[in-house]
């Protein structure tokens, strides 16, 4: 172990500039990985923060007919198939309160994790209870479960048990009674809430929809998340295959709906084909990152084995003397791993440094919660220490095998006897890493051109200028009025209401029948709005008129469809004046054709669209405001809302940013490959620089002698530069190849994307080129003036 030790530290001292080197960039590599590695064990985590997750399933329903599948069921779906099979050990209803504000002082404050829920609820998920009896949760309409973070909150601290407070919905006021606290959700869960009601609270809600009490009981309304908790082992198939018998026990008519279950382990990743869901984790995303983690280790680990083999000359010497006095292979290998790991661990503390300084920052490329504290964790720990022993086992594979096998008397003979066989190799692992950026940066800004391509295409509405506020029912039935008052101000160009307007991730479906082939149906996007809707929003009319409140029949039965809904109805060309039917077998006059418009991202395909008009169902507020006045007109809004519901603050959005929103996890996903390049161009500099060094030493009495027959510097820095130009060369054709692959690939999951250009190709070829001058250009600069006489005495 000693005369180990001792070799190492002399080689380490020796070699110290490409020893530093070498550590450098086994930090940056380990510290990006080590973060990657954090975000993937974050990632993967979800859900399993609870005791019996591997038990608890949702009901999800297919809607065959509208091709939609949602995470919702009936009201009374979970006490039925509670009822019907008694191995379910538990279950329970949760729906999403909308448009809720809890009252503090004199202030109404917005909350978006109020959840209406069955008391079965806490016996599904294991969330410890700080205060209050579990058996008296959820008990009254009025009785509410808090956790610790909204109870310090709303109570500044103190004990909030027993204690009364209000909460603001739909324009009216409840008082509610605190009966439970818990501790807070696990970050690492999708059940994300702060605050439990009383489950007749989403039914209240669905009231301002659908007045007819029996409609409690329909299973044609599925507005509730439904969790099962189910015995260990149990095979989720048996409960698959009892769905037909009973949905046909409980549903009258024929249904086209069918049900299934959805682990709670794959909600996280799961859940992307979901209509009117959270689009929770990406799988595509943890692949990526894994694979970038991947090539950032391996840019630090060839440049470790690219340095090892160029300096590997000097070794000759000492392993040919240790073979012949001796030292098998399998010794002599132990020693090279032992001294590649060894230098593997050394970069391991600088690593965490890195990490300690750039965790903010990366928290925010990645939108993540990471800490350092999760490196105390076993699976952390484990997955640390074998990255930086592969990383390790990796760097020295070559140069192990490679030393290992000489022969000692042809090695003590001739030094130079192999140099074009590890010339040939270091030539391939730079390659590699030149396409590895190459690629990268190619990718990069592939996400680049498509994300401006759909932020700044014609979605079929102007995006400029324009807002949207979320209203309750209160606020619509005094719209009318309200919406007059606003136009009064000159800042205040248009206003509307709909019960969305886009972008918008939810549905609102219904069924038509195609006009010219029978027994088939056609699914619309319904969307129900005020008059001015195509107006405000700048729809392009492409024949016909708007909704008018000069003509009566309007608000009965007329109709606006966009372009593609004629073609998906088998309509003519020209259908105003038209009428067709619906499923429900109510007629619709179509006054109107706009130009189809964008509701969502550039994933999924323009959908067909038939407007209503409607004074109900409007939950969102459309304005309109003259440019350069957003401040003023916005200040406005705030006021004027403020005088209708006071103390309720004013919630809203531009829909230029809504837009942006749609974007998002591209452009974190953006901002992270940035990085990522950034660190693997910086890391093959290091070994391009260390390289180009070395080499350039080992000519440096050749470029005297070229020197003194005349060589110009020019001439010294083509005959360097010529290898590596080579290299860029050969690297830039295959990284097309591979970034042609990957784009397509990624770019593939766009309904509406770019067309093929060269500017990224062309971009990334010049990067390289200049990624090779600034690190062996330079370097052979510095050479060719030295003096030839210095030169020519310089033993390489």
């Amino acid at each position: 172990m000693y005369n180990f030790i001792k070799i190492f530290y002399r080689n380490l001292w020796r070699n110290r500039v490409f020893s530093a080197i070498n550590i450098v960039g086994l930090s940056i590599g380990l510290a990006g990985s080590f973060f990657l590695m954090l975000y993937i064990f974050q990632e993967t985590g979800y859900n399993k923060c609870y005791k019996n997750w591997r038990n608890i399933y949702r009901v999800l329903e297919n809607r065959k007919q509208f091709n939609m599948i949602h995470p919702h069921a009936p009201y009374y779906f979970a006490e039925y198939v509670k009822k019907d099979f008694p191995e379910i050990k538990a279950s329970a209803r949760m729906g999403f309160i909308f448009g809720a504000s809890l009252k503090k002082g004199e202030e109404y404050i917005p909350e978006y994790g109020i959840f209406a829920a069955d008391p079965s609820l806490f016996d599904i998920f294991t969330l410890p209870v700080i205060a209050g009896n579990k058996e008296d949760f959820l008990k009254t309409p009025a009785s509410v479960v808090l956790t610790k973070k909204l109870a310090d909150k709303y109570f500044d601290g103190g004990d909030a048990l027993g204690k009364e407070m209000k909460m603001r919905l739909d324009g009216e006021e409840y008082l509610l009674r605190v009966d439970g606290i818990i501790e807070n959700i696990p970050k690492k869960s999708t059940l994300i809430a702060g605050m439990f009601c009383h489950i007749d609270f989403v039914w209240e809600r669905s009231k301002r929809f659908f007045s007819d009490e029996k409609l409690k009981y329909s299973w044609e309304l599925a507005d509730y998340e439904t969790y099962l908790l189910l015995p260990d082992g149990y095979d989720i198939g048996r409960l698959k295959e009892k769905m037909p018998a009973f949905i046909k026990k409980y549903v009258e008519k024929e249904t086209k709906s069918e049900y299934d279950f959805q682990a709670l382990s794959d909600i996280y990743f799961g859940s992307q084909h979901l209509s009117n869901c959270r689009k929770w984790g990406d799988i595509h995303k943890i692949y990526t990152f894994a694979l970038i983690a991947f090539l950032i280790l391996f840019i630090a680990a060839t440049n470790y084995i690219i340095l090892s083999t160029a300096q590997s000359v000097t070794r000759f010497k000492e392993i040919g003397i240790r073979k012949t006095i001796g030292a098998n292979r399998l010794m002599l290998v132990g020693q090279i791993f032992s001294e590649s790991i060894t230098t593997s661990i050394l970069a391991v503390p600088f690593s965490i440094l890195i990490m300690h300084f750039s965790l903010p920052y990366v928290n925010d490329i990645l939108n993540a919660r990471l800490q350092l504290s999760l490196l105390s964790g076993w699976k952390a720990i484990v997955g640390l220490l074998a990255i930086t022993i592969v990383v390790g086992l990796v760097s020295g594979s070559y140069l192990a095998v490679f030393l290992s096998r000489l022969n000692p008397v042809e090695v003590l003979k001739n030094t130079n006897m192999i140099k074009s066989s590890r010339s040939w190799f270091r030539f391939a692992l730079i390659t590699l890493q030149i396409i590895i950026f190459v690629v990268l940066l190619i990718f990069l800004q592939t996400i680049s051109l498509q994300i401006n391509y759909a932020q700044n295409s014609d979605l079929g509405y102007d995006k400029e200028n324009l807002i949207k506020i979320y209203v309750d029912e209160d606020f619509v039935n005094r719209f009318p009025g309200y919406r007059e008052e606003l136009k009064q101000n000159p800042d205040i160009v248009d206003v509307s209401a709909a019960i969305y307007m886009p972008p918008y991730a939810g549905w609102q479906k219904i069924s038509v029948p195609h006009t010219k082939e029978p027994g088939k149906n056609v699914v619309l996007e319904s969307l129900d709005v005020d008059y001015d809707f195509i107006k405000t929003l700048g729809l392009k009319l492409l024949e016909g008129r708007t909704f008018s409140r000069e003509y009566g029949a309007d608000s009965i039965n007329a109709v606006v469809i966009s372009k593609s809904a004629i073609e998906a109805l088998g309509l003519p060309g020209h259908p105003v004046g038209l009428t067709f039917k619906t499923s429900d077998t109510s007629g619709y006059n179509i006054i109107g054709v706009f130009d189809d418009i964008y509701m969502r991202s550039f994933k999924e395909k323009i959908t067909p669209i038939i407007l209503r008009l409607s004074k109900m169902y409007l939950s969102e507020l459309i304005v309109r405001y003259r440019p350069g006045t957003d401040s003023a007109a916005i200040a406005f809004l705030k006021k004027k809302m403020d005088e209708l519901s006071p103390g309720a603050p004013m919630d809203y959005i531009s829909v230029k940013d809504a837009i942006g929103s749609l974007y998002f996890k591209e452009m974190k996903l953006k901002k992270t490959i940035n990085v990522f390049t950034l660190l693997a161009i910086f890391i093959s500099m290091l070994g391009l620089f260390a390289l180009s060094v070395f080499l350039i030493k080992q000519k440096t009495n050749v470029i005297g002698i070229r020197k003194v027959f005349g060589a110009t510097t020019r001439d010294i820095i083509r005959l360097v530069a010529a290898e590596f130009l080579a290299m860029v060369m050969v690297a830039n054709v295959i990284a097309v190849l591979v970034a042609v692959f990957v784009s397509n690939r990624w770019l593939s999951g766009y309904a509406y994307h770019i067309a093929f250009t060269l500017r990224p190709y062309i971009i990334a070829f010049a990067a390289s080129l200049v990624l090779v001058f600034v690190t062996v250009v330079i370097s052979a600069f510095k050479t060719a003036n030295i003096n030839p006489a210095e030169s020519i005495k310089y033993q390489g």
